[in-house]
């Protein structure tokens, strides 16, 4: 935010003085270049610390270091202030470690309100935290939410399905998956699932997909690599605003 704050003053200030010594068309060279090439500066500035603390929370969460995974985070949000975006996105793998790692279904919740749209993946966790505690007004508010945003998502829609139908609301189920299909028409998954649900069938998860298996709404076992659920977008795009579907 700082960033845009810095840069706009400048922006004005060098417009106002162009304005004044020439005209309107002078004084928005003068003043629109500058001021984004000094955004472009300060933003790729803060990135270097950004990404070597990136390094260090992975070496974290590699050797299973959760708590100090969540500590590096927490020191990033300083430079929150210089980079668009980066607030939300630190929240959001905040919320995501504590949930999908540490099981800390409720502790993880005030990260997850507070993570950026953009990442689905936060927003199932926390729709799946009010599931998990009957909370179903939330739960749909999160996911309708979260669905608008990411419309291209289909696991998106299968766990918002799989909520609903899960609680007994089949019909909701149904309603959810079919947006799903014209949203996402070439979707395997959904068009299997929602064919079941009209039939009558249950609905049936990838029972070996670490974005699934990372909101812990069944009861599995996975080894190996299955059992490393999805807990962060990639590190490169942390604070970086993600772009509309």
């Amino acid at each position: 935010m700082l960033t845009l704050i810095i840069s706009g003053i400048v922006a004005v200030v060098l417009f106002t003085a162009g304005f004044a010594a020439f005209d309107v068309i002078s004084g928005l060279a003068l003043g629109l270049v500058p001021a984004i090439a000094l955004a472009v500066f300060l933003m790729r500035r803060g990135r270097k610390p950004v990404e070597a603390g990136m390094k260090e929370i992975e070496g974290h969460m590699k050797n299973q270091r959760f708590e100090k995974a969540i500590g590096s985070l927490e020191a990033l949000r300083p430079l929150a202030r210089w980079q668009p975006g980066l607030g939300s996105s630190i929240e959001a793998q905040i919320g995501m470690v504590r949930y999908a790692h540490m099981r800390d279904f409720e502790g993880a919740r005030p990260a997850l309100e507070k993570a950026h749209g953009r990442v689905w993946q936060a927003s199932a966790m926390l729709g799946a935290a009010h599931f998990k505690k009957e909370r179903w007004g939330e739960m749909e508010a999160v996911f309708d939410r979260a669905v608008k945003k990411n419309k291209k998502e289909a696991m998106l829609w299968l766990v918002y399905a799989y909520c609903e139908w899960k609680r007994g609301a089949r019909d909701q189920a149904i309603a959810v998956l079919t947006r799903g299909q014209t949203s996402c028409p070439s979707d395997e998954r959904i068009k299997t699932q929602l064919s079941a649900l009209k039939n009558g069938k249950k609905l049936k998860m990838p029972p070996h997909d670490p974005e699934w298996l990372a909101l812990h709404l069944e009861r599995t076992i996975p080894t190996g690599a299955q059992a490393r659920p999805r807990f962060m977008p990639p590190a490169k795009r942390l604070g970086v605003r993600y772009t509309r579907n």
